[in-house]
C-alpha cells in the first residue's frame, strides 16, 4: 500500500510539475534528483575500516 501511495503522490506532483513548468525543466529536475540519490545510495554503502583496539 506504500508503494501505490508513493506513486500515485509522486504521478500527481509530477504532473503539477509539468502543467506549471515546461516539460524540459522536470526531466532536468528529475535527472538532478537522480544524480543525488545515486550520490546518497553510493555513500550509505560504504563500510568504515575495522577500529583497531591496542
Amino acid at each position: 500500500m506504500g508503494f501505490q501511495l508513493a506513486i500515485t503522490i509522486a504521478a500527481g506532483i509530477g504532473g503539477l510539475l509539468v502543467d506549471t513548468l515546461s516539460i524540459e525543466v522536470v526531466y532536468v529536475l528529475g535527472a538532478v534528483i537522480l544524480v543525488i540519490g545515486a550520490v546518497l545510495f553510493g555513500l550509505s554503502n560504504r563500510s568504515r575500516a575495522p577500529q583497531v583496539v591496542a
